[in-house]
C-alpha cells in the first residue's frame, strides 16, 4: 500500500509541468525562445543558489551536535 501511494505521486508529479515549465512555455510562446533563454537561465542560476545553501545548511546543522540534538526533538 505504501508503494502504491509512492508511485502514484511519483507519477503525478512527473507528468504535470511545474510553475517553471509553464512559465517558459508561455514565455516561449509570445516572446520567442531567445528571449526564454535568458529567463531559463537565470531559473537555473537560482535553483543552483538554492541547492547550495540548503546544502551548506544541511552541513552546519550535521555538524553542530547541540543544534542538530535541539532539531531532533
Amino acid at each position: 500500500m505504501d508503494y502504491f501511494l509512492f508511485i502514484l505521486t511519483f507519477a503525478s508529479v512527473s507528468l504535470l509541468p511545474g510553475l517553471c515549465m509553464s512559465l517558459a512555455f508561455s514565455l516561449g510562446v509570445s516572446l520567442g525562445y531567445k528571449k526564454t533563454l535568458w529567463m531559463m537561465l537565470g531559473e537555473l542560476v537560482g535553483l543552483g543558489i538554492v541547492v547550495l545553501i540548503c546544502g551548506f545548511g544541511a552541513h552546519f546543522v550535521l555538524h553542530t551536535i547541540l543544534l542538530l540534538k535541539y532539531l531532533r526533538f
